[in-house]
């Protein structure tokens, strides 16, 4: 029995389990990024996906916070606290990742190197959304600690 609290209920954490790996899905198929080369269209969530482990070549590193999401939504599925130690090890550095990749300023094109991004589409606010989402979710299932007993005095 996880106590009380919204978290500690199942139904809670299945549906917000189930309410980032949609969201996730869904950032996949919006628009990321405008590169200003006359595509109106942005460039998709998936291609971005596909590519981005590539990124840590530009030291871009936030692709790697996608692990983060994926460790929250297991954390939540399993539904029993995690200890302190556990969920600072997964939640830290999908934090990390997440600032990283709020520095993103270049895209790689084949023909011209590096471009600037003109702008940023609704895909790529909705994946920092489900970030913060799973970075808070993984704090939240955390163990609360028991209080020391003392020994009793004779």
């Amino acid at each position: 029995m996880m106590g009380a609290g919204m978290i500690g209920d199942w139904r809670f954490r299945v549906g917000l389990a189930l309410a980032i790996l949609v969201a996730f899905l869904w950032s996949l198929l919006l628009p990321v990024v405008y590169d200003g080369q006359g595509s109106n269209t942005g460039v998709p969530g998936w291609i971005i996906a596909g590519f981005g482990w590539l990124g840590v070549l530009q030291n871009q590193w936030g692709w790697f916070g996608n692990f983060g999401i994926l460790v929250a939504i297991v954390f939540l599925l399993i539904g029993r606290r995690i200890p302190l130690a556990v969920a600072l090890i997964f939640a830290i550095p999908t934090a990390l990742c997440e600032i990283n990749a709020m520095m993103w300023k270049r895209l790689p094109n084949e023909n011209q190197g590096l471009i600037g991004i003109q702008a940023f589409g609704s895909g790529y606010w909705l994946w920092l959304a489900i970030m913060t989402v799973s970075v808070a979710a993984m704090l939240l299932m955390i163990r609360p600690r028991r209080p020391s007993i003392p020994p009793a005095s004779r």
